[in-house]
């Protein structure tokens, strides 16, 4: 459980990037994203399956399959 989170400066760090998306690892980190980071960059955020093991809904081949949506962005 994230509890008293300490947000790094993303808008400072993505200003002079060319950073078009953000991926969050699970539901708690993307409300975290849009309610602490979004309002300071703007890019909006996709939500995908937390890798946590306490996530026992997906098996490691359904997350290799739902995190493979970034591959694009790492080559």
């Amino acid at each position: 459980s994230i509890k008293d989170p300490v947000v790094n400066d993303f808008g400072s760090m993505l200003k002079n990037t060319r950073i078009c998306a953000i991926y969050t690892n699970g539901r708690k980190a993307d409300s975290l994203y849009q309610k602490l980071v979004y309002p300071y960059t703007g890019i909006l955020s996709t939500v995908l399956p937390s890798t946590s093991p306490a996530n026992a809904r997906y098996s490691l081949e359904k997350l290799i399959k739902e995190w493979a949506v970034i591959r694009e962005y790492l080559i």
